[in-house]
């Protein structure tokens, strides 16, 4: 599936990497990216979660293993599963769309791209933890909309109420998406070409992109520090025998 819908994506944003006329788009390629990665992590670990209570705590009770011990081996089988899903996709979704192939680049698309879907999951496994699969859908859900809604891409930064935009310090989806924008279009690009535009191209420079949306360049290892304070994927387990 990742596969498949990689190309689906990559080729229904064909060229918006390198067209100053596409940038707009390319900035949504940007959120549909976090949008399906993090669906795609939260919702399987909604669902798995809690059909392996059951057997976690009677084999807890009978003393067959640590708890410490599942940590580990959930870990280490899963984040790899995980991480490898992530590159297939972002690895043909960004070639397709014609983004700037340099590894620097890629390299911090795909970083980013690998946080939120464990930062995703994690969030996935605290609601699987705590409620039911149909509460725990519909929680994580909401709490993935309102994310997404306050990212900065259906509504900018500069065109929300000064109160609501602190409310968006709040969305892990905000700094995914400000890092995948200064990934591709900060630290120095140069202009880009217009290939369907006659005349003057708003978008070609990507210092008025960043102008126009709201962010600022340069932010990248800041959006990554305030992410990596989101819950880590192994925590949620701590309260399974609460």
């Amino acid at each position: 599936m990742h596969f498949l819908v990689g190309i689906l994506l990559g080729l229904l944003f064909e060229n918006a990497g390198i067209d100053g006329g596409k940038t707009i788009n390319n900035i949504g390629f940007c959120i549909v990216t976090l949008v399906y990665l993090s669906y795609t992590s939260i919702m399987p670990a909604i669902l798995k979660f809690p059909s392996e209570l059951h057997i976690l705590r009677k084999e807890l009770f009978n003393n067959w293993y640590k708890l410490s011990t599942y940590f580990v081996a959930f870990l280490v089988t899963n984040m790899p599963l995980q991480m490898m899903f992530c590159f297939i996709y972002t690895s043909i979704s960004y070639y397709l769309s014609a983004q700037l192939m340099t590894w620097t680049r890629f390299l911090m698309f795909l970083f980013v791209c690998q946080l939120m879907t464990l930062i995703s999951e994690g969030i996935g496994l605290i609601l699987g933890t705590a409620m039911n699969p149909v509460n725990g859908v519909f929680i994580g859900s909401i709490i993935t909309c309102l994310c997404i809604l306050f990212a900065g891409f259906l509504v900018l930064f500069n065109h929300m109420p000064i109160s609501l935009y602190y409310v968006s310090y709040i969305s892990y989806m905000r700094y995914a998406l400000e890092g995948l924008v200064v990934s591709i279009y900060g630290y120095g690009r140069e202009p880009l070409i217009c290939l369907n535009e006659e005349g003057y191209c708003h978008y070609r420079f990507p210092e008025t992109t960043f102008k126009e949306i709201g962010m600022t360049d340069g932010k990248y290892w800041t959006d990554i520090s305030n992410r990596g304070q989101q819950p880590a994927a192994c925590k949620p387990h701590m309260a399974l025998l609460v």
